[in-house]
């Protein structure tokens, strides 16, 4: 079988109990926005120097 062990089990009690596994979903998304603070968020990275060259 390809899905065996713990997983398999982690898997039944996930598709068994729909609304504490959705519930656990979003405590951990929750937890992460949380952390955004101390951890920091950046999506472009500050750029010191020219960042454009030209190599002609």
């Amino acid at each position: 079988m390809i899905i065996s062990g713990s997983y398999r089990r982690l898997l039944h009690a996930a598709i068994t109990r729909p609304y504490v596994t959705l519930l656990e979903a979003m405590l951990i998304f929750v937890g992460s926005i949380a952390l955004i603070p101390s951890v920091g968020f950046s999506l472009f990275p500050v750029v010191r120097q020219a960042a454009v060259y030209d190599y002609h």
